[in-house]
């Protein structure tokens, strides 16, 4: 018996693809994510958006192993191996570059009282900006070796947090949409999850736009 194709009301992970390409491409489209594109992006503008990531993924983290912990659905999804903080604490510290002050202050404050909102209220809903965040590593493996060579010999280890999976990219990407799909989620769970995952490409674009005028 043929295996039935799962439309976008069957599967959370293509819901999410679908209702977020609009917000995914403007948040593309900042000028701190062109400069990496390039690969002629400043040491000082690498420096800051490693700082915005490091903050949200610090909040992040823990209220996702919490919701995990809690929740037996969800832990096919998180990988406690596959977090991103220690990366960017290593990059930052190969990078070694301090910065003059603390980037996109407000929009990175308002993502992390969002964050802390989505924890207390309807944590379920946390997977929504997990998605942004783990979806940027298909970009990230491209951005990689371009940001690499513009920061240098002595300092292009300092890329982990883009590319973290190396050649694994495409098949860790796959189990995580997977396991997205195969979690027994309602609908109403699962428009919290998707609602959060626009509401944080929309406060991504609004971070990144403030990194690089």
């Amino acid at each position: 018996m043929d295996t039935p194709v799962q439309s976008s009301t069957d599967s959370l992970a293509l819901a999410l693809r679908e209702r977020t390409a609009s917000l995914h491409h403007a948040a593309e489209q900042r000028p701190i994510q062109q400069a990496m594109l390039r690969g002629d992006v400043a040491v000082e503008s690498y420096a800051a958006f490693l700082a915005t990531r490091l903050a949200i993924h610090a909040r992040l983290e823990p209220a996702l192993l919490d919701l995990a912990k809690a929740d037996p659905r969800i832990t096919p999804i998180i990988d406690p191996g596959a977090l991103q903080e220690q990366n960017l604490l290593a990059d930052i510290q190969d990078l070694d570059h301090p910065l003059d002050h603390e980037p996109s202050k407000e929009p990175v404050a308002h993502l992390l009282r969002y964050v802390d909102d989505l924890a207390e209220r309807r944590p379920i809903a946390l997977l929504g900006v997990h998605y942004v965040l783990e979806g940027s590593k298909n970009g990230g493996r491209f951005l990689q070796p371009r940001v690499g060579h513009a920061l240098g010999p002595s300092r292009s280890s300092a890329t982990r947090y883009l590319n973290p999976h190396g050649s694994q990219q495409g098949a860790v990407w796959k189990r995580y949409r997977q396991a997205l799909d195969a979690a027994p989620l309602d609908s109403d769970q699962r428009e919290a999850i998707v609602e959060a995952a626009q509401e944080t490409f929309r406060a991504i674009a609004d971070i990144d736009g403030q990194l690089l005028d």
